[in-house]
């Protein structure tokens, strides 16, 4: 009787192996397949994909459209009686956000149009004056009054300087 039980578990082993095996190689099968279809469509996508390059563009310019329609209608001040109370508080918060930004653009205070080239054209001007000093070797801007003009150059260059903490 044993022997009986040893020959049925012996060929129930040999069944599950067997069907693990051919469940393999149904999944490589599969896989196989899965892969070459893969393949083809990227192929294909390649191909197509250089031709429609300028129909993907338009096709994605008319979703976002439609999605900001949908947004915008949503989002309108009729349709805030279907809207729950977090999205009313939400929208509330946004349009406050725009409102302080909008006021804050309009409080910035901007300098006259001559500002920054003055501010520049006078760093620039005394940088030029301490170069023409020392390519001269003192013979120019001024040349009576010696090492002076090197304090001439920065407090041209300070004053530009000093002009940019001004800048807005």
């Amino acid at each position: 009787m044993a022997d009986k039980d040893d020959n049925l578990a012996t060929a129930a082993d040999d069944d599950v192996k067997e069907d693990v095996k051919t469940t393999d190689e149904a999944t490589e099968v599969e896989d196989d397949k899965a892969a070459e279809s893969a393949d083809a469509e990227d192929s294909k996508d390649t191909k197509d994909s250089d031709s429609d390059d300028d129909d993907d563009a338009s096709d994605d310019a008319k979703e976002e459209d439609e999605y900001v329609k949908t947004v915008d209608a949503l989002l309108d001040e009729d349709n805030r009686k279907n809207m729950t109370p977090q999205m009313r508080r939400l929208l509330d918060r946004e349009k406050e956000e725009s409102r302080r930004v909008e006021k804050t653009i309009e409080d910035t205070k901007t300098n006259p149009k001559w500002f920054v080239p003055l501010m520049c054209g006078l760093m620039i001007l005394g940088l030029l004056w301490i170069v023409v000093y020392y390519a001269t070797a003192a013979a120019w801007p001024i040349p009576s009054i010696g090492n002076w003009n090197l304090l001439i150059g920065f407090g041209i260059m300070l004053v530009g300087f000093v002009m940019s903490m001004w800048w807005n």
